[in-house]
Parts: structure tokens; sequence; C-alpha cells
């Protein structure tokens, strides 16, 4: 079976990134960021544990 990469990874590592500079110059759309990054990494890390064998990026989600 061919593994697949959990689809919202890098997309949650961008909005890490840019909630960290947000929150030195604005603080609360940082937060607000942060918290839909959090989001994201959740629903990747609920569908990895359903499929451990199925996804192949797991150690880049635990970034």
């Amino acid at each position: 079976m061919e593994q697949e990469k959990l689809p919202n990874i890098t997309l949650a590592i961008v909005l890490a990134i840019l909630s960290y500079i947000c929150c030195c110059f604005g603080g609360l759309p940082g937060a607000i960021i942060a918290g839909i990054a959090f989001f994201l990494i959740k629903n990747d890390e609920k569908k990895y544990i359903e499929n451990p064998e199925g996804y192949s990026n797991y150690s880049q989600l635990k970034t």
C-alpha cells in the first residue's frame, strides 16, 4: 500500500510561523492564526492515529 502525506502539515507550519511573527507585533491576530494551525494539526494527528501505516510524514507533523 502506498503511503500518503498528511494534507494540512505545510499549511499548519506556515500558519505557525506567521502567528509567531504576528504575536510579536500585534498580539490578537497571532493568537487567532495559532488557533487555526493548532486545529489543523490536531485533525491530521487524529487521521494518523486511525491509520499509522497510511501516512509517511508524521515526523513533520511533530515539528
